[in-house]
């Protein structure tokens, strides 16, 4: 069965608190505060890292000159003067690698130190103009070092880097500032999101809640304008337009037919009266007396058709709104039950009612009264002899939940979304009396209510069901 309005209004009174927060978690404004969290995050993540690397390259790139203009020098001089004015060069820039963090090492052609503040060569660091980045042993500890090696004439070798500890400690403090700003910025994101998302929830409480009205029947519900939100405001401008044109043919359709209705009324009373006096002094024709009165008859029906009209009319503009009261619906319903129970024992079918609980209402009575005597009556006059009807009402949350099952003949499945148009019939009902306004009728009580009118297969049978809402009660 397809979940109603009125099943998801019920369920969100009684559900429990985790279903509850999944709904809450599934809401648009949700998914628009969420979509600002992760697009402010990504901005503030891809801004970050770019930082990041911009550090990252500029630290490396500065110690990558400063190893090559080393390198530079003393190859120089080491091709300029010979061995001995390059091993004296790189002695002397070891002896300052306090204020340099530099790295140099000499070796000859066996890898025996000739000069550098290095004790041994690496190991790995084999490859001309290849930057390494390893850890390695200084001043009897470890150091992370960028390294590159530098081959010079007759076997010598030249290893000049950094000691990378230093600028490692600055982006290890960069990263952690980072990860202290993402934490800020997450918790700012998530405060953007939430004043974003009450700024549309309250932007769309207002539509939200004109639709509700309109749902219900209020046609006179309108968008409320403000200055602020001049988009806001022209979309609102625009449904309000919509909304009043709508109402001024929706009640030229109203008045309408109750003009109709109440003009036909007055001939259509005369009619029949005049036929009583004509079956009065037909005494002695009976062929006569049976078509005057089978004429009064088809006057009565179309009376009918003309009150129900009316009366559709009337609660569909609001009217019945006046009549709402304070009232316990339990013994209407059990009078309902009594009165047509005989005709159910005359007509074999069997009539059961569950021990109903008390049923405070805030309502029409007499509409929520009359919605109850159509589906008792439909039951009745399509169930077959020997057939059963069951009638069952229970609260579920600020609801009521009145049920009259039978085993008759049904409604297709196809032909239950269209029970509420006026004057549609199914085919099984149109070999029986009736007019087609019943459930029509049904129909604008349940809307006038705040409820709704559901109908399933009750294998076999019908199985009406009308929720409607407590309100103030």
């Amino acid at each position: 069965m397809e979940m109603t309005t009125a099943d998801a209004i019920i369920g969100r009174r009684s559900i429990p608190f985790w279903r509850w927060t999944r709904d809450a978690l599934g809401t648009a404004g949700f998914r628009f505060a969420v979509l600002f969290v992760i697009v402010f995050g990504v901005s503030v993540g891809v801004l970050a890292a770019s930082i990041w690397e911009q550090t990252e390259i500029t630290i490396t790139g500065e110690m990558k000159s400063a190893i090559a203009s080393d390198a530079v020098v003393l190859s120089a001089r080491y091709g300029e003067s010979g061995l001995l004015a390059a091993s004296k060069a790189v002695q002397q820039l070891s002896n300052i690698t306090s204020t340099r963090s530099g790295l140099y090492l000499l070796v000859d052609h066996e890898n025996d130190l000739v000069a550098g503040n290095l004790s041994r060569w690496p190991s790995g660091v084999t490859d001309p103009h290849v930057w390494y980045r390893k850890r390695i042993s200084f001043s009897s500890r470890k150091i992370d070092g960028l390294l590159r090696v530098y081959d010079l004439p007759e076997g010598f070798r030249l290893l000049v880097g950094r000691n990378t500890d230093r600028d490692n400690r600055i982006l290890k403090m960069l990263q952690t500032e980072f990860l202290s700003v993402a934490g800020e910025v997450f918790l700012l994101a998530i405060i953007g999101g939430a004043m974003m998302r009450a700024l549309l929830n309250r932007a769309l409480a207002d539509l939200n809640g004109v639709a509700v009205a309109i749902s219900r029947g209020d046609l006179s519900a309108r968008i409320r304008q403000t200055r602020r939100g001049r988009e806001l405001n022209l979309i609102a401008g625009t449904i309000n337009e919509i909304l009043d044109r709508t109402a001024f043919l929706l009640d030229g359709v109203r008045n309408v037919t109750s003009a109709i209705s109440h003009d036909l009324r007055t001939p259509i009373t005369r009619v029949r009266m005049r036929l009583e006096d004509a079956t009065a002094l037909a005494a002695d024709r009976p062929d006569l007396i049976e078509s005057l009165l089978n004429a009064s008859a088809d006057l009565d029906r179309i009376t009918s058709i003309f009150e129900a009209l009316l009366r559709i009319a009337e609660i569909e503009s609001g009217a019945r709104r006046s009549a709402f009261r304070k009232f316990d619906l339990t013994p209407h319903l059990l009078n309902i039950v009594e009165l047509y129970q005989t005709y159910a024992d005359n007509s074999g079918i069997v009539l059961t009612i569950s021990r109903i609980p008390t049923l405070p209402m805030f309502g029409d009575p007499d509409m929520i009264q009359q919605a109850l005597v159509n589906l008792l009556d439909n039951a009745l006059k399509f169930s077959p002899q020997g057939g059963a009807i069951y009638v069952d009402a229970l609260m579920e949350g600020n609801f009521l939940a009145i049920t009259i099952a039978d085993k008759g003949v049904g409604i297709a499945e196809n032909d239950r979304s269209r029970v509420g148009e006026r004057f549609f019939r199914t085919e099984t009902a149109r070999s029986t009396p009736g007019s087609g306004l019943g459930l029509s009728l049904v129909v604008s009580v349940c809307q006038l209510h705040g409820g709704v009118l559901v109908l399933d297969d009750n294998n076999p049978g019908l199985r009406a069901t009308i929720r409607l809402n407590r309100g103030e009660g």
